[in-house]
């Protein structure tokens, strides 16, 4: 997959829920914190955003790389979810 079409998927799980044009997905910048201080995305909001990107993907996240990472900004999870789909096709 293309590391744009990958981008874009994990944005839009980011923002999964909230309103915006119907296949709009914004331009964020990677150093966006996905806390308080920037998207103010909880810690449900990013699980969720986790299932989306394994049903878009068709792949499974291990809990044990979760729980290894660390989320605090937009490229944080962008970075993340385009080494699974790396490894998706390895």
């Amino acid at each position: 997959m293309v590391e744009r079409n990958v981008r874009e998927i994990a944005i839009s799980a980011l923002l999964d829920g909230r309103s915006r044009a119907a296949d709009s997905v914004p331009i964020l910048a990677d150093d966006m914190p996905l806390g308080e201080a920037g998207l103010a995305i909880s810690s449900l909001a990013l699980l969720r955003a986790f299932i989306i990107v394994e049903d878009k993907l068709c792949v499974r996240i291990d809990d044990a790389a979760v729980a290894d990472a660390q989320f605090a900004t937009v490229g944080d999870f962008v970075r993340f979810v385009t080494r699974i789909d790396a490894d998706r096709q390895t």
